[in-house]
């Protein structure tokens, strides 16, 4: 289990992320949890399965491709971009992915 604090838009939001005995994820993000499965594509991105979609009508997949730079967390999906600034679960300085 670990816990990641991140600042977006103003707000200050706490991920849990647990992996599961059968290899899925749980990711609780206030009071909503979301099971998925999660598999490494070719370029370097995810490919994220949910259990039912993540909102009504919405998809239960998606592709995800992520970076981070200093404290900030970058994630595209679908032609967006998400950036966040991580106040937790910081990565130590000269790690490199």
């Amino acid at each position: 289990m670990a816990d990641y604090t991140y600042d977006h838009d103003g707000s200050t939001e706490t991920v849990r992320l647990v992996r599961l005995p059968d290899g899925r994820y749980t990711a609780t993000i206030g009071e909503r949890t979301y099971t998925f499965n999660a598999h490494t594509l070719d370029h370097g991105g995810w490919r994220l399965i949910f259990d039912e979609p993540i909102s009504d009508g919405g998809s239960s997949q998606f592709s995800i491709y992520t970076a981070a730079a200093g404290d900030q967390r970058f994630g595209h999906v679908n032609s967006a971009t998400v950036t966040l600034t991580a106040t937790t679960g910081k990565r130590p300085v000269g790690r490199q992915r």
